[in-house]
């Protein structure tokens, strides 16, 4: 607040009149464009699957539209008098084309029909019309959007001697403004409003943003005269007009280098919400987890810029300080990685946990999470945000050329955040893994630094050397010391590692115990194994649907894992078809290790009934034309990750309009780790979709688990059909290694059903 104060008591002398009203205004919008971002990456996904690859497509898109609207409008607003009216049109526009956001994604549906229809679409053929579509989709109110910033910096930035302090302004105050409505949206916003609720209230936000900038926009007074026909001013190294090292070489390289920093900082955000999860005891790799990062990623942006601002149009040698910049944020950027390794786990500073550890505190929870991540990227983020004012002092030369020259800022910076984003998911993070990915971004930003110095020609040469031997040196020490070979999941006293790799969706790994049990962790949370708890799980998936149902002939299992259940349901002859859709392949890699579970079916002769989508399920089930059975959902923890994505009423739609009409679904429910609330809400939200659901408790071993029935109809079991099935000798020999291969035995696991539950 206090630099916010001194910030607003400093534009009061230079900044045109309603100023203050402006700003206000551009912050709402800011608050808005995020809600937006939340909200149609949470849409999205219910069209596209929740994979990295579906969120990374939409981020691209998003982003791409922030380019290209403020590389074309900042060229066109140059030449217009009232910039504030086109502004308050722009936001407008944005309010009208965020409401036709959720009818084009409806649109679009038939599409990918036909892509599922026609074939199993490949990876590369589903990300290129994902991106051609998302793009379509949100092109008209994300160009909108990225208009926004060159516009009011037209309006705004009035006094050469000040573009630092004004558009740094200008942009701190929006960023600001994002910051709140990332939290807001994320973390209680869409759960009190809904996404419709939430979605109304950014258009409403819009809408009266641009009509109090429409009104202004009539006011006498704040139109802005258009500039002569002149070219713009050559920079002169030494001229009374401009910093000593800004020439025109300095210049361009300070543009060029402030798109790579862009494609810099969206790598680091990428790698570091891979990393920072597992520092996290509870909500890891949640929702939560992921705005708590991102909102502390914005806040140093914000910070850093309005620090700058106030400095920026004082500094004598803006050009140094860009490159010191870039110097900062490699080393820590490189920090930030020893932070999360070895402090941010041991930064618990408030007790979020109950005494028997059955019950979730939410605020310390979030709080422990903003401290470790705080604690681990805001000073890099803090350097990038103190980039943009710099940047601006270099590169705009001339009032006439306000908008177009930040327009081209704005847009080489996101482009090269949209490079940055599609690198570390897709290529640095699963060739290099995340130690090396962040040390050669952070390489990135010093080799900028040295770059730089080696062309700004009237540094004294002592500064010159300087900063060259510091960087040297800092690059040396990071070749000694840097953790390379780290592993995020590092095994217990007991436990041997058997395998690790970090793969693009999710850091996977297998540990054996002292008895030569074998669990498969990703992202450090077990979801298979070979202990008889973990087998349990595996094969009661499939047997019990195959086992009470007449005469299933087709199965959709959700998750490989192991590979256990795909096995289990392979034992039984009459089943004709069975697919799997697993939404990370890194898993799959890991069969090998796991043979305990799934006897190694998958390096044999391939079995012709048997096929492996990996994609995410939503996807597949909304797009798809197959129907099945049975369709059997394992899945680890309804906080993990987007696991609840499969526990929500659309996904159970989803699966039951997917059944034959004999069908039934079986979902596998967590009893511990969740709140007593959050239990029966998914119980009632199963019970809404399959009113006639049983439950069943494995009793065979102290499981951690109980499974829902949802047939389409009311469940009627054929006991002398079922003990003819487990006569077969491969099912018999299946459920012998767990003491189930009896009728009375399964039958003893029945729970309860929706009459007992309604009484």
């Amino acid at each position: 607040m206090a630099i916010s104060s001194t910030i607003l008591a400093t534009t009061r002398r230079w900044s045109p009149p309603r100023g203050g009203i402006v700003l206000t205004l551009f912050l709402a919008s800011g608050f808005a464009g995020l809600v937006y971002e939340v909200l149609w990456t949470r849409m999205l996904t219910y069209v596209f699957g929740a994979s990295l690859y579906a969120v990374s497509t939409v981020l691209a898109a998003f982003m791409g539209g922030l380019a290209l609207g403020s590389f074309l409008f900042g060229r066109w607003v140059d030449r217009r008098r009232n910039p504030l009216r086109i502004y308050a049109i722009i936001e407008l526009g944005i309010a009208l084309s965020a409401l036709a956001v959720p009818i084009l994604l409806r649109l679009a549906d038939p599409i990918y029909r036909t892509l599922y229809r026609d074939g199993d679409p490949s990876f590369a053929g589903l990300t290129f019309v994902r991106l051609v579509l998302t793009l379509g989709v949100l092109l008209v109110p994300t160009t909108l959007m990225g208009a926004t910033l060159p516009v009011l910096s037209k309006w705004y930035g009035r006094v050469h001697a000040r573009l630092g302090l004004s558009l740094g302004v200008l942009y701190a105050v929006n960023t600001f403004g994002a910051v709140a409505g990332c939290y807001v949206a994320g973390f209680h916003g869409i759960a009190a409003l809904g996404v419709r609720g939430m979605m109304l209230v950014g258009v409403a936000l819009n809408a009266l943003v641009g009509l109090v900038a429409l009104g202004l926009s009539t006011m006498p007074g704040l139109e802005v005269e258009p500039p002569p026909d002149e070219p713009a001013p050559t920079p002169e190294p030494g001229s009374d007009e401009l910093p000593s090292d800004v020439t025109p070489l300095t210049v361009q390289m300070v543009f060029w280098f402030y798109g790579v920093s862009g494609a810099v900082a969206l790598a680091y955000q990428v790698t570091w919400s891979r990393s920072l999860v597992f520092s996290f005891d509870i909500f890891k790799n949640t929702t939560y987890a992921f705005t708590a990062m991102l909102t502390v990623f914005l806040i140093g942006l914000a910070a850093g810029s309005a620090v700058m601002t106030l400095l920026a149009d004082r500094l004598p040698e803006p050009v140094r300080c860009f490159s010191l910049i870039q110097l900062g944020i490699g080393l820590t950027g490189a920090f930030s990685f020893i932070i999360i390794q070895a402090v941010a786990p041991g930064l618990a500073v408030f007790e979020a946990l109950s005494e028997d550890a059955t019950e979730i505190y939410f605020a310390p929870a979030v709080a422990n999470m903003f401290i470790k991540t705080g604690a681990a990227i805001f000073l890099p983020t803090f350097l990038m945000g103190m980039a943009y004012p710099v940047a601006v002092r270099v590169c705009v030369l001339s009032l006439a050329r306000v908008g177009r020259t930040v327009g081209e800022l704005y847009s080489i910076n996101t482009v090269g955040a949209i490079v940055g984003a599609l690198a570390a998911g897709f290529v640095l993070i699963p060739a290099l893994g995340i130690p090396w990915t962040l040390f050669l971004l952070s390489l990135t930003g010093i080799a900028m630094a040295v770059v730089l110095t080696l062309n700004m020609p009237m540094i004294h040469p002592v500064r010159r050397h300087f900063v060259i031997g510091l960087s040297a040196l800092c690059v040396i020490v990071l070749f000694v010391r840097f953790p390379f070979s780290a592993q995020f999941h590092k095994p217990e006293p007991a436990q041997r590692l058997l395998g690790y790799k970090e793969g693009p969706l999710a850091t996977v790994a297998v540990l054996e115990n002292t008895i030569g049990e074998r669990t498969l962790y990703v992202d450090k949370v077990g979801v298979a194994g070979t202990d008889r708890i973990l087998l349990t799980d595996q094969k009661s998936l499939a047997h019990i649907p195959m086992l009470f149902l007449d005469n299933p002939t087709s199965a959709l299992t959700v998750g490989f894992g192991s590979g256990g259940a795909s096995w289990s349901y392979l034992q039984y002859p009459s089943l004709k078809k069975l697919d799997c859709v697993e939404i990370c392949r890194t898993v799959v890699e890991f069969w090998p290790l796991l043979t305990v579970s799934n006897h190694g079916f998958l390096g044999r002769r391939p079995d012709p009934r048997y096929t492996l989508i990996v994609d995410d399920v939503r996807s597949y089930l909304r797009f798809s034309p197959q129907r099945y059975d049975i369709i059997a959902t394992d899945c680890t923890d309804l906080r993990y990750k987007t696991n609840a994505n499969l526990y929500d009423y659309e996904y159970f739609r989803l699966c039951r309009d997917r059944l034959t009409s004999s069908g039934m679904v079986v979902a596998w429910m967590p009893l511990g780790g969740l709140a007593h609330d959050t239990f029966l809400l998914a119980l009632r939200t199963f019970y809404k979709v399959f009113p006639d659901f049983t439950i069943f408790y494995m009793n065979n071993e102290p499981t951690h688990y109980i499974l829902l029935i949802g047939p389409q109809a009311p469940l009627q079991i054929d006991y002398r059909l079922m003990s003819a099935k487990l006569k077969e000798p491969a099912v018999a020999r299946d459920l012998a290694e767990l003491l189930l291969d009896d009728p009375d035995k399964l039958l003893s696991c029945y729970m309860t059903d929706t009459r007992a539950l309604a009484a």
